[in-house]
């Protein structure tokens, strides 16, 4: 059975690979793995705890002449895209519950995405494994704020007067494989997904019938990784992810390194140039902090200072208590006088 979900795996890799760059419409995080629920709803309820994560990205800082504040909640200003993301799941038996909601604004374009997930687990095979499809449903927003926007003509019927905005049905769905011990990894996972599986065609218009028509294709993902333990002291944390519309392809490849289970430290490489740089600490307690610096190699390195992301997540346990037996009652009855 595992044999079988390596080729499957290997082949889903294999074909989104050889298609080229980069999924355009959705929001893209350097922390990925912290963050799988926002790209496979299968993923919800994967672990044995409730887990929230809050995630904000600063690309392209100083961008256009913007600027970072400290404020996780505006984590830009300026013209640098700004992308806010938080959700939370839970496991509930063989099911996962999700919910997930992400803002990402360029300029004057804003576009807002928010579902709800559901999961189902089956276990595979006598080695730990374990199998999960996922369905996720919400919507995506897209808006314009045509004031911001400088028409050579201004009687361009492109170009709104003021902001508008449209909303439509949004539709995700995927397969997340975990195994607790394969080979000599340990915590291996694999999921393959693909959102906006309705292609949501947004109208938006202003009262004089200007703007524009927004189509959103198919986005599919493949994503892997595990634990390899090097020592007592030192684990090796490598994570793969693909992400493609069939016209672009991008591939992000991580390599992590954990000490004593708690300080990590890693590299990224994104294919056309990206180098990223990342860090973080997970306290006893349950809450994870992590950071990563994007570092564009190509030409845009002259006009930005890179890109900033600082994630947060929380998992914590829910112990219901143990119901408590009725003490019997001694009652006395004629019938045994």
């Amino acid at each position: 059975m595992i044999r079988k979900f390596t080729y499957i795996f290997v082949f889903t890799l294999a074909f989104i690979v050889g298609h080229k760059t980069f999924a355009q419409q959705d929001a893209q995080y350097s922390q990925f793995m912290f963050n799988r629920l926002s790209y496979n709803p299968a993923f919800a309820g994967s672990s044995d705890k409730i887990c929230a994560t809050l995630l904000g990205r600063n690309q392209w800082n100083q961008f256009g002449g913007g600027n970072v504040t400290s404020d996780l909640g505006s984590v830009a200003r300026g013209n640098s895209p700004t992308t806010i993301l938080a959700n939370i799941h839970a496991p509930i038996g063989r099911f996962g519950l999700g919910a997930n909601f992400n803002s990402d604004e360029l300029g004057q374009s804003k576009i807002v995405t928010a579902n709800a997930t559901l999961a189902y687990k089956q276990p595979i095979g006598s080695n730990g494994g374990v199998l999960a499809g996922g369905l996720g449903i919400g919507f995506v927003q897209e808006g314009i704020d045509g004031s911001k926007l400088k028409a050579i003509d201004q009687n361009d019927p492109k170009i709104p007067q003021g902001n508008i905005t449209s909303l439509g049905l949004d539709l995700n769905f995927g397969l997340y494989y975990t195994q607790q011990n394969l080979s000599v990894f340990n915590n291996f996972y694999a999921g393959i997904s693909s959102t906006h599986l309705n292609t949501p065609k947004l109208e938006m218009r202003d009262a004089n019938d200007r703007g524009f028509t927004s189509q959103y294709v198919r986005h599919y993902y493949f994503i892997t990784g595990a634990e390899y333990e090097l020592n007592s002291a030192f684990t090796l944390n490598p994570n793969i992810m693909v992400k493609s519309d069939l016209v672009k392809t991008t591939t992000d490849i991580n390599a992590t390194l954990i000490w004593n289970q708690n300080i990590r430290g890693g590299l990224s490489y994104r294919t056309f140039n990206d180098l990223v740089v990342m860090a973080g600490y997970e306290f006893p307690f349950g809450l994870n902090f992590g950071y990563s610096y994007d570092l564009t190699l190509g030409k845009i390195l002259n006009y930005s200072t890179g890109t900033h992301e600082i994630m947060l997540r929380y998992c914590f346990g829910v112990k219901i208590p143990p119901k408590r037996e009725k003490v019997p009652i001694p009652r006395l009855t004629p019938r045994f006088l």
